[in-house]
């Protein structure tokens, strides 16, 4: 589920523009005016966060697909290759990862993919790191398209203090943590 929700946001952001993302929203019945946010990215990711906290995710896949068939294929090989193949790590068995990543962040998105997959789905704060995962996705998707800044890096700091403390309170162990492992 988690891949499915990257995999949304990103058709989202890169396959449609303003317009259609309203109109999406409106045959799904949900007012974009009063999603959160501003840019259309913002109003994406809280669009995925609105449908996800009612079970309807699969509603705006079906949406997505029907209006742009190839986006998913598209993106699947373009962007999300090596995300896909990542399984999540269990902890217990896990050491410091001395691991060569594709970028520096990738380290994140692996322990996004990690934290999540260790918390249960009807656990009630999973919704909270689904959207922590949403702005900490998107921080990293603008910082790859149009390089780090001061407040990026700041916004980056407290996404990854918010999943710190989601992931102590849930797992017992911090999300930093979690980034920093790999199997043995």
């Amino acid at each position: 589920m988690t891949v499915s929700i990257i995999r949304l946001r990103q058709v989202l952001s890169n396959y449609f523009n303003e317009s259609e993302l309203q109109d999406i929203a409106f045959d799904l019945g949900v007012d974009y005016e009063n999603l959160p946010g501003r840019a259309k990215g913002d109003k994406a990711r809280e669009l995925i966060a609105y449908l996800e906290r009612r079970g309807r995710i699969s509603e705006l896949e079906q949406k997505c697909n029907q209006l742009r068939p190839n986006a998913f294929r598209d993106l699947e090989v373009d962007t999300l290759g090596v995300v896909q193949s990542i399984e999540p790590i269990p902890i217990s068995a896990s050491e410091p990862a001395i691991e060569r990543y594709r970028d520096v962040f990738t380290h994140y998105e692996i322990g996004l993919i990690n934290l999540l997959a260790q918390i249960s789905q009807d656990h009630p704060r999973y919704g909270e790191g689904l959207a922590y995962q949403h702005r900490l996705q998107e921080n990293l998707a603008q910082t790859r398209r149009l390089g780090d800044t001061e407040i990026r890096r700041s916004e980056r700091a407290e996404i990854v203090e918010q999943l710190n403390e989601l992931s102590l309170s849930t797992l017992g162990i911090s999300f930093n943590r979690i980034c920093t492992k790999r199997t043995a």
